[in-house]
């Protein structure tokens, strides 16, 4: 038998498929509603795993994570700015959220208030600035620091057609960005540790592919005054 959060939690999902798909951002562009979807259903994963190891409201949690994006909707990438997006989706989410079998309006707020931050960490309205609803935040920057978005990285700033000093370039500045991180502190302990090892992670990606760009141009060095270019 299906419980009332199962329930909801799959409403979020045909709500979040809906809003996404009405967008004209997402229809002119294929790959990034793919992308949205995609990563949303990730950070839900996130969320899953925090609650179950910090004793959360799962429910809620998940669902947060689910509508975090939602905003996706509008216009980004054309004429709305990318920072108001998580307090765009607070708004778009809460008549939804109202909806829900089950659902305080505390439960309502709380959720609203994590969406609200979510990106840029200010919201709009005064909210319930607990564990839960920092960890939306959290569940998405996990996914924004796992290995996938390594390669999406690669492809969105052009990495293989440049040269390689070119490369060199970005990755170094890449794994600079995963150092200082030691001290990190995220709204439960499960998300600090599993950001710190996203990052090293990283690191390690980054210093192999560094050492092998080396390699090549050492060699090449070796035998001509400047690389090969075409």
């Amino acid at each position: 038998m299906t419980s009332v959060a199962e329930t909801n939690i799959r409403k979020a999902l045909d709500f979040l498929k809906e809003t996404l798909a009405g967008g004209k951002y997402m229809q002119d562009n294929p790959y990034e509603h793919f992308y949205r979807y995609e990563h949303t259903t990730r950070v839900a994963a996130f969320g899953r795993e925090i609650a179950r190891a910090e004793g959360l409201d799962e429910e809620a949690l998940v669902i947060g994570c689910i509508l975090h994006d939602v905003s996706y909707c509008n216009t980004y990438g054309y004429d709305v700015p990318w920072s108001q997006h998580g307090r765009d989706a607070a708004k778009i989410a809460r008549p939804f959220l109202m909806s829900l079998e089950g659902w305080t309006p505390e439960r309502v707020e709380e959720v609203c208030y994590g969406i609200a931050i979510h990106a840029d960490g200010k919201s709009d309205f005064e909210g319930p600035d607990t564990p839960l609803a920092r960890s939306i935040m959290d569940c998405d920057e996990l996914d924004g620091y796992d290995i996938f978005r390594v390669s999406e990285n690669i492809r969105f700033w052009g990495f293989c057609e440049d040269d390689i000093p070119g490369k060199l370039e970005f990755l170094r500045k890449r794994l600079a960005d995963c150092k200082g991180w030691e001290n990190i502190v995220r709204a439960t302990p499960t998300a600090t540790r599993l950001l710190k090892d996203r990052l090293a992670l990283r690191e390690k990606v980054y210093t192999a592919m560094i050492e092998q760009f080396e390699r090549g141009q050492d060699f090449d060095l070796k035998y001509y005054d400047k690389l090969f270019t075409i």
